[in-house]
C-alpha cells in the first residue's frame, strides 16, 4: 500500500511540474468564466441590492394577548375533552 501512495505522489508531482498543467492554469486566470462567477451583478437579493425583512403586523394591546390566549386554552382544553 506504501508503493502505491509513493507512486500516486510521484505522479501528481510529475503532472503539476508538466507543461500541460501550466498550460491549464494560464488558460484558467484569463477566462471569462472566472470574471463572470466572481461579479455578481447588485441588486439579486432585493429592489436595492439589499434583503427587505417582512412588514410587522399591528400590535396588539395586552388586553388584545390576554383574551387571544384564553381563547386558544379554551380551544385545547375542548379537544383534550372530546378526545
Amino acid at each position: 500500500e506504501s508503493s502505491s501512495d509513493e507512486n500516486a505522489f510521484h505522479e501528481m508531482n510529475k503532472f503539476a511540474e508538466s507543461e500541460r498543467f501550466k498550460e491549464m492554469t494560464m488558460a484558467g486566470a484569463s477566462s471569462k468564466e472566472d470574471e463572470v462567477l466572481a461579479n455578481q451583478p447588485p441588486g439579486k437579493a432585493g429592489k436595492w441590492g439589499k434583503r427587505q425583512g417582512r412588514r410587522p403586523g399591528p400590535k396588539r394591546t395586552d388586553e388584545e394577548i390576554a383574551k387571544i390566549r384564553a381563547d386558544r386554552a379554551s380551544k385545547k382544553e375542548t379537544i383534550i375533552a372530546n378526545g
